[in-house]
């Protein structure tokens, strides 16, 4: 693999000038027009400025701008910054105000709305440009991108992620799926979250086609799937719990689809969904789909393990399996003090290797709490601690939960996804999530939130009954409660924070209850 992005795809445009690069709506762009559109951002990037090094803010609403802006941002040897206009405006002004962006590329009405008051570049509004621009002179050790990820004191943290990490995930990523320039590729994630760097460079890096999902087809499983069948993708990334209710959709209302690869990461994979789903596909197209479930968090450059989901894997497992690590890291369980522990024991997933981010920005203290050097064989590596609970078994790893996915009730400590595993598994529950409720009196009642299918009537005491079939007693939760949808984060994740503020919203004790959520305690 080359050394930079910018040098990757410069090779892919002159390999393949005149195939479709991007897709988005009814605009399609072969690679020869999409760089000339990146060129021409870069020119008035400059102008406004910007140089080799420089943070630039992208506006990431999921449109051709944004895909057009990164590209001109890393031609010119900068980085860039996503900001999600439906993140919160002051999150967005927060981000802004610690990476100290000036210029933000992105539509005109999407800066207005979030009120920037920033210098902005409309690609949208820029007449292409022929000649290419010259390249800034950049090694595989400039920063690539800084995306910011949820913190644990309340405000978001900037990841620092190189060239170098970026091209060595790569490398290894495109030796596990094999895939060409006649591949195309779905792009349903905002560029704040990591999947997109996959989605986008996996088809740019071969040749291939970026198909762009808009929002409102991404968040809906019909429409979502309907792009599946008539764009004809092949390569298919998604959360496990968006991924979950397309599974359904597909299962009620088959469409036509050449999918080949279906990729997961994010959460917890359901088994029983991918099971159901690659037996719907794999009968509807005559060709078989392969299923991967895939591990990474944000600090060690999108995936650091992967495992395919075959019939074997599928039959009678619980715990999501995350499998071995890509070829470039090392993933290890590890104690408290960070030595490795022996199968089936249980301790953190520590990742070192080639792409592991440099730290968080402005957060030193922070980036010395979870990195650390590490000596090996091959000399001293940077290692990641990731807070995820994980156990070695003959198959790889197990991944269990986060540190804060893991509470103690009547005196036994317990994961919550199991608990959520066996919810999802009851007749005529089609999504499910548990929290853990702290009393007055400083213990802690289990408390699941359940959506259910369609016409299907299900009380709290045939659901409770159902778990107690698979869980010890205290793991089944006290109180159940029915709700519309559970909440999501803008990157299709399950909000724990919005779901417990839904379940027990605070309110003013004069205040009349909610009409949702539906309470069905026993």
């Amino acid at each position: 693999m080359t050394a930079t992005l910018s040098e990757i795809f410069a090779t892919t445009v002159a390999r393949f000038p005149e195939r479709v690069a991007l897709s988005a709506g009814d605009l399609t762009y072969t690679y020869r027009e999409l760089d000339m559109r990146a060129a021409a951002t870069a020119n008035a990037l400059a102008g406004e400025g910007v140089r080799p090094g420089d943070l630039v803010g992208v506006l990431a609403d999921r449109g051709p701008s944004a895909a057009i802006g990164l590209l001109a941002i890393l031609r010119l040897g900068a980085a860039y910054v996503p900001l999600d206009p439906s993140h919160p405006a002051e999150r967005v002004r927060f981000i802004l105000d610690d990476s100290r962006v000036r210029v933000v590329v992105g539509p005109t009405a999407g800066a207005k709305a979030l009120g920037l008051g920033i210098r902005l570049v409309d690609p949208a509004l820029l007449a292409p440009t022929s000649g290419r621009v010259a390249a800034a002179s950049t090694d595989d050790s400039a920063l690539a991108y800084v995306i910011y990820t949820s913190g644990s004191t309340g405000t978001p943290k900037g990841c620092l992620i190189t060239h170098r990490h970026v091209c060595r995930f790569l490398d290894a990523f495109l030796q596990l799926v094999e895939v060409n320039e006649h591949d195309v590729w779905s792009v349903s994630h905002s560029l704040s979250f990591d999947v997109s760097v996959s989605e986008l460079w996996g088809a740019w890096a071969t040749g291939a086609c970026a198909v762009l999902v808009d929002s409102e087809t991404a968040m809906s499983p019909e429409a979502f799937l309907e792009l599946l069948s008539s764009r004809q993708v092949t390569v298919y990334s998604q959360v496990p719990s968006v991924f979950r209710f397309l599974a359904l959709a597909c299962h009620r209302a088959p469409r036509p689809l050449r999918l080949r690869y279906l990729l997961l990461a994010g959460e917890s994979v359901d088994l029983p969904t991918v099971s159901s789903f690659l037996a719907d596909v794999d009968q509807q197209q005559g060709q078989l789909l392969t299923a991967i479930n895939l591990y990474g968090p944000t600090e060690t450059t999108i995936y650091a393990t992967a495992k395919i989901l075959d019939s074997k894997t599928l039959q009678g497992q619980v715990r999501s399996p995350i499998g071995h690590a890509l070829p470039h890291l090392t993933v290890e369980v590890c104690d408290p003090v960070g030595r490795p522990v022996e199968e089936g024991v249980t301790g953190e997933i520590c990742v070192s290797g080639e792409s592991i981010a440099l730290g968080y920005l402005n957060r030193d203290t922070l980036t010395a709490d979870r990195f650390r050097t590490k000596p090996t064989a091959k000399g001293v590596v940077r290692e990641y601690r990731t807070g995820d609970l994980g156990r070695k078994s003959a198959d790889g790893i197990e991944y269990l939960g986060r540190n804060d996915d893991q509470v103690k009730v009547r005196g036994f400590r317990i994961e919550l996804a199991e608990i959520e595993f066996w919810l999802r598994a009851v007749s005529g529950i089609s999504d499910g999530a548990v929290i853990a409720r702290p009393t007055r009196a400083g213990a802690h009642v289990l408390v699941a939130a359940v959506v259910s299918q369609a016409a299907a009537g299900v009380d709290a005491e045939t659901i409770r009954r159902e778990l107690s079939r698979s869980l010890p007693a205290y793991m089944v939760p006290d109180i159940v409660r029915s709700l519309p949808s559970l909440p999501l984060t803008p990157s299709g994740k399950l909000d724990r924070r919005a779901l417990a503020e839904l379940l027990f919203p605070r309110r003013p004790a004069a205040a009349p209850p909610p009409a949702e959520p539906k309470d069905i305690t026993c």
